[in-house]
């Protein structure tokens, strides 16, 4: 339950997580609470307890934040690695500027 209570209490949660949809790897998702659980059973994270099983807890708890944002990122596979695949790799600077987006911060100048 870490995930829980790392968005339990928080006005703002972004979470970026490698989840199996049904794209090819490096298909960048995002999804509000309304988009994650109409996905429920679905997808697949990486983790035992998925965002998507957090985010149902805690609204039946009530503590969901109300700006939730979650980015999801197709890989290549689910085994555990420290290296990104090379189509997950050429999503990175697009998913930065969405997490940033997010996040209210200014992109950065080119």
């Amino acid at each position: 339950l870490v995930i829980v209570d790392l968005i339990r209490g928080r006005k703002k949660v972004i979470i970026v997580d490698a989840v199996c949809g049904d794209g090819p790897p490096g298909t960048l998702y995002k999804f509000g609470v309304k988009d994650l659980q109409a996905v429920t059973g679905q997808m697949r994270s990486a983790h035992d307890m998925g965002v998507v099983e957090a985010v149902f807890f805690l609204s039946l708890t009530g503590e969901l934040p109300d700006d939730f944002t979650f980015f999801g990122v197709e890989p290549g596979s689910l085994e555990p690695s420290l290296e990104f695949t090379p189509a997950v790799a050429a999503t990175l600077p697009r998913l930065t500027e969405l997490v940033m987006e997010a996040a209210g911060i200014p992109a950065l100048q080119q």
